[in-house]
C-alpha cells in the first residue's frame, strides 16, 4: 500500500514538471508569434458618421501601442470610402466592408453601421510599387509604419516628385507628411516663387500654412509698398491679427498701426 502511494506521488510530481516545461515552452514560443504578427500587419479601429453636409463623412482612424497612440480624424467624400454608400451608413446594425485607396496603401474596413454612425476595424495593406517608386526617388527603407503615415496623409507621388522638381530633394518624411496635413501645395510654392520667394524652407512652408500666410496676402503688402517682408515677420503679422478687409471703394488694413511695429 506505501509502495502504491509512493508510485502515485511520483506520477504526479512527473506529470506536473511535464505541464510545467510545456506552460514554459508556451510562453517562450508565443511573444515570438505576436511580435512577428504585430510587424507585418497594422490594424486598427476606425468610425465613421455621416455629416451634414450630403456627401461628406467624419473619420477617426485609431492604433495604439504599449507607449504610444495615434488617432486622426478628418472629414472625408464619401466616394473615398469605396464599397460604403449613404444608404448603407444608414442600416440597421447590418455588417459594412469598405475599402480606403491610397496610392501608398489601402485601408481595408469592416464593421457595422446604425443610423449614420459606424465603428469596426481596419487591417492596412501597404502598396509595394510605391515602395519602389519612392526608392527610385531616394527614399529607401520606408517601414509599414512609415507607409501607413504616408497612406492615411495621402502623401502622392506626384507630390514628391513636384518638390523636387522644385528643388527640395530629399525632403523628411515627417516633412512630407507635415506639408500634406496643413495644405502646402506645389501651387502655393509657385506662387510663393513668383513673388519672390524661391526655395523656402520647408518648415517654413508649414508655419505659413498654419498661420494663414497666403499669397494674395503677400501681394497685397506688395502693393501697400511692403517688398521681401521675411517670412517670420509675416507669421508675426498673421499671428497678430495683420489682415486686409474689404470696403466698397478701398483696401484697408486691420490693426494697420502694427504694420510699421511688426515691421
Amino acid at each position: 500500500m506505501k509502495e502504491e502511494q509512493a508510485m502515485n506521488r511520483s506520477k504526479a510530481f512527473l506529470l506536473s514538471g511535464i505541464a510545467a516545461m510545456i506552460g514554459l515552452m508556451t510562453f517562450a514560443v508565443a511573444p515570438r508569434f505576436a511580435s512577428s504578427s504585430a510587424q507585418n500587419t497594422i490594424t486598427g479601429q476606425w468610425t465613421v458618421s455621416l455629416s451634414k453636409a450630403d456627401g461628406f463623412a467624419q473619420l477617426t482612424l485609431q492604433r495604439t501601442g504599449p507607449d504610444w497612440n495615434f488617432n486622426s480624424s478628418t472629414s472625408v467624400p464619401l466616394d473615398q470610402l469605396s464599397g460604403l454608400t449613404a444608404a448603407g451608413a444608414r442600416t440597421d446594425g447590418g455588417i459594412v466592408r469598405f475599402e480606403i485607396v491610397r496610392e501608398a496603401g489601402t485601408l481595408q474596413c469592416e464593421g457595422r453601421f446604425n443610423n449614420g454612425r459606424g465603428a469596426g476595424t481596419f487591417v492596412f495593406n501597404p502598396n509595394r510599387n510605391y515602395v519602389s517608386e519612392m526608392r527610385s526617388l531616394g527614399y529607401d527603407n520606408l517601414s509599414d509604419d512609415r507607409m501607413f503615415s504616408l497612406a492615411i496623409h495621402d502623401v502622392r507621388l506626384d507630390f514628391v516628385r513636384g518638390l523636387i522638381a522644385a528643388g527640395y530633394e530629399r525632403t523628411d518624411i515627417d516633412q512630407l507628411v507635415s506639408m500634406r496635413i496643413h495644405g502646402v501645395t506645389l501651387d502655393f510654392i509657385g506662387d510663393l516663387r513668383s513673388l519672390g520667394y524661391d526655395h523656402v524652407p520647408a518648415d517654413d512652408l508649414v508655419s505659413m500654412r498654419i498661420h494663414g500666410v497666403s499669397a494674395d496676402f503677400i501681394r497685397d503688402l506688395k502693393g501697400l509698398g511692403y517688398e521681401s517682408v521675411a517670412v517670420d515677420q509675416l507669421d508675426s503679422m498673421r499671428i497678430h491679427g495683420v489682415r486686409r478687409t474689404s470696403s466698397a471703394n478701398s483696401r484697408n488694413w486691420a490693426t494697420s498701426k502694427s504694420l510699421q511695429m511688426i515691421l
